[in-house]
Order: structure tokens, then sequence, then C-alpha cells
């Protein structure tokens, strides 16, 4: 996660820098490049969480071990 937050910061430096500097095309491919690296670091996160079901069943795995452990 801490990829993600970087690569946003940088995305509101490269953006502000843009404005100020009146749009230059080397900042925009650097702005180009960064968001779609967010985009790839949202996405492997996602899929790093897995789905819900697989969550679920995880969860229900772990609790049952922890309840035949106890009793």
């Amino acid at each position: 996660m801490s990829w993600l937050c970087a690569l946003i910061a940088l995305q509101g430096v490269v953006g502000t820098v843009q404005y100020d500097a009146h749009l230059p095309t080397e900042l925009v491919w650097v702005h180009v490049v960064a968001a779609s690296l967010c985009w790839l670091c949202v996405l492997w996160q996602s899929r790093r969480s897995g789905t819900r079901a697989a969550r679920s069943a995880q969860t229900a795995q772990i609790r049952a071990s922890i309840v035949q452990r106890n009793s």
C-alpha cells in the first residue's frame, strides 16, 4: 500500500509542476507513466487481497481450527 501512496504523491507533485510550467512534454510522459503505475498498484493490491468468498472461507477455516484446539 505504501507504493500506492508514494505514486499518488508523485502524481500530485508532477501535476503541480506541469501546471506551473505550462505542460512541458517530458512531464506529461512522467505523469502518464506514474498514473499507469498507480493503476497497476491498485490492481495488484486487489488481486493480492483475493475474493470475498475466498477470504470468508479462510476465516471460517481459521475459526474452526481455533475452536478445535480449545475443545
